[in-house]
Order: structure tokens, then C-alpha cells, then sequence
């Protein structure tokens, strides 16, 4: 065996191993971007149901505030 065939051969394999792993990388890099917008997706989604309830809670808290008077009002009477 020729020793200048083995220093090529271990240079070849040692780039195809590094070419390997950047492909790897690459591919978990982009699977990491699809999850990054779905959680942001979600994300959204939940502010929005939060500000939904919020909403909601405010608009009760009034009513709530509301009756209490008109109940007031009548035991006055």
C-alpha cells in the first residue's frame, strides 16, 4: 500500500465525515425553524385567548359591580 493512497484515503474520509455532519446540522436547523413557528404560533394563539378571558372577566367584574349597585339601590328603598 502506498502511503501517500493512505494519507489520501484518511483526508477523504475525514472530509466526507465533517461534509456528513454539516448536512446533519443543516437539516436539525431547519427542523429547528418549523418548530420555532409553530411555537410561535401557539404562542399567539394563547395571547389571544388570554386577552379573550381577560375580556371576558372584565366585562363580568362589571356586571358583578353593576348588580351590587342596583341591589344597593333596591334595599334602600
Amino acid at each position: 500500500m502506498d502511503p501517500n493512497s493512505l494519507a489520501f484515503r484518511i483526508v477523504g474520509a475525514i472530509a466526507l465525515f465533517f461534509i456528513v455532519q454539516l448536512f446533519y446540522v443543516f437539516s436539525k436547523v431547519e427542523t429547528l425553524d418549523d418548530g420555532k413557528m409553530t411555537l410561535e404560533a401557539e404562542v399567539h394563539m394563547l395571547e389571544r385567548k388570554r386577552d379573550s378571558v381577560r375580556m371576558r372577566l372584565n366585562d363580568l367584574e362589571r356586571e358583578a359591580y353593576r348588580s351590587e349597585k342596583k341591589l344597593q339601590q333596591l334595599e334602600m328603598k
